[in-house]
């Protein structure tokens, strides 16, 4: 008989893709950023399983799935603010932005203190409380910045990729006007 894999072994290896994400997301606030082709794709693919299985671990609970996308619709309109002020570039063969530091880095800093604070709980204060992955995600503090942290990045993703398009777009007219 196999030995059973420790839910420790599931909550780091969640934990350190959220914490390298964080990371990223903190590195993307600080300047300007390369705008690639591929960002919108592997963020979608990324936080598309990820909320899939939060909303899974939820499904007993409707006011949780609510809530989540009720701070998910909250993090999506300060991601449309934050698009506002963001400032974009397009020179020959390179595509930049410029986020708008205040809200990200709020929100990021948001997320990591709650997810710290949480792995403190589960892990130094109460470490002989056995806690499940449905325990982790009802937290209504917890679904509250991983909502807003998700619509936000969701949000702020579109408007990215909507931008890219649109210079692409712009760039083949003048192309095809000057054949």
């Amino acid at each position: 008989m196999a030995a059973p894999i420790s839910p420790l072994l599931g909550y780091t290896a969640l934990g350190l893709l959220v914490l390298w994400r964080v990371f990223t997301r903190f590195k993307r606030a600080i300047g300007p950023q390369r705008l690639s082709r591929y960002r919108a794709p592997l963020t979608f693919a990324i936080y598309g399983p990820l909320l899939l299985a939060v909303l899974w671990a939820l499904a007993p609970r409707p006011v949780l799935i609510a809530e989540l996308l009720g701070f998910m619709a909250a993090g999506a309109a300060l991601a449309a603010v934050a698009l506002r002020q963001t400032r974009f570039e397009a020179k020959p063969g390179l595509l930049t932005y410029t986020p708008y530091k205040p809200i990200a880095l709020g929100l990021a800093m948001l997320f990591l203190a709650r997810l710290a604070y949480r792995l403190v709980e589960v892990f130094w204060l109460a470490p002989e409380v056995h806690r499940s992955a449905r325990e982790f995600v009802s937290s209504p503090l917890s679904l509250g910045a991983l909502g807003l942290f998700a619509g936000y990045t969701l949000w702020y993703t579109h408007g990215l990729a909507a931008w890219r398009r649109s210079v692409i777009a712009a760039k083949r007219a003048r192309e095809a006007v000057n054949r």
